[in-house]
């Protein structure tokens, strides 16, 4: 019998723990990028205790692939890292926010560290996280100045359509092949303003 295999099966192993008292399951999800050169290809794994009901706590591994090998060893370019967080960092996983009758869903804020809020909203008819762009009614966020937040101006984004090229509208630089907005407004005085547009532009949700 083999301890030296038992012991690395069953006790060599670290527990992934939620936050104190909580006993909700993990969000498993994953994610693989490549550059537009293919000069590097990322995957990512994240697990994700989502609010509200769960703690909030994110465990994110990374593992960054370059094409080649190293010149002494001829091992793999590559590297693994592992990041604990929470969902007021990357966004998903926070409470939605229910705003004239549809739902905002946060994005990760711009800059970490500053108590400025998400970045962006996206606007549903449902609490429900969405899983794909035809559950998203639009996109609102605040206009920035040197990095910051401009009170009393929000963006909103609406109708999308897909295209090839990637492209930037206000809300961080998009991927290749995500959609682009058919209608923008640039100057609304507050989210509240925003979401309003957002359901006068689109077929909405039930109204409070």
């Amino acid at each position: 019998m083999s301890t030296i295999s038992a012991h690395g099966l069953y006790f060599d192993w670290k527990t992934i723990q939620h936050q104190p008292g909580c006993s909700r399951g993990w969000v498993a999800r994953e994610h693989t990028t490549e550059s537009p050169d293919g000069d590097l290809r990322t995957a990512v794994l994240q697990l994700v205790c989502p609010l509200p009901g769960g703690c909030g706590k994110v465990v994110e591994a990374r593992h960054d692939e370059e094409p080649g090998t190293q010149p002494m060893s001829g091992a793999q370019r590559d590297r693994w890292r592992t990041v604990q967080t929470t969902v007021d960092e990357i966004g998903y996983g926070s409470a939605p926010i229910r705003v004239t009758g549809v739902w905002l869903h946060p994005g990760a804020p711009l800059v970490l560290g500053y108590d400025e809020g998400p970045a962006y909203y996206l606007v549903t008819r449902s609490p429900e996280r969405p899983a794909h762009w035809g559950d998203v009614l639009g996109i609102i966020g605040q206009a920035r100045n040197r990095g910051r937040q401009v009170k009393k101006h929000w963006h909103v984004a609406t109708n999308f359509e897909f295209r090839t090229s990637a492209a930037n509208f206000g809300f961080g630089s998009s991927a290749f092949n995500s959609p682009s907005p058919r209608d923008t407004e640039v100057d609304l005085p507050s989210r509240t303003a925003a979401v309003r547009w957002v359901i006068e532009h689109t077929d909405g949700g039930d109204r409070d």
